[in-house]
């Protein structure tokens, strides 16, 4: 029997309610949280994520064209996750093939430099 909430939503479509929030009610469990806060900090199976795993997310989030190789991708990630502090590694990612190629596309290379650095791991001290 289908029926409609209050709010005109049939029962059974969004998790929690309306508009699939979840109640403040039900914490969220933390490996969950890690993954909202940073959908690049794990994945389902071990809780970390390999910096293959972020090519195809950087191509997603920077808007790469499939010209850019993910071989290039990958290496500019090895390069900034193998820094230390977060000015280094902003310094390496503006210097990378993906930050020189980023820049030539006309778009804000700032906003794409923030994005691409907390894609990455925490750095390492």
């Amino acid at each position: 029997m289908d029926r409609e909430n209050e709010y005109g939503a049939r029962r059974g479509g969004a998790p929690y309610g309306r508009r699939g929030v979840r109640p403040a009610s039900q914490p969220m469990q933390p490996a969950r949280l890690a993954a909202v806060t940073n959908p690049a900090a794990c994945n389902d199976n071990t809780g970390i994520l390999h910096l293959a795993e972020l090519v195809p997310i950087v191509r997603q989030r920077l808007g790469v064209a499939v010209e850019f190789p993910d071989e290039l991708i990958l290496s500019s990630l090895k390069s900034i996750a193998d820094e230390t502090t977060d000015r280094d590694r902003w310094r390496v990612a503006f210097e990378s093939r993906l930050g020189l190629w980023l820049s030539t596309q006309g778009r804000e290379l700032g906003r794409a430099l923030m994005t691409l650095v907390s894609l990455l791991p925490p750095p390492r001290s």
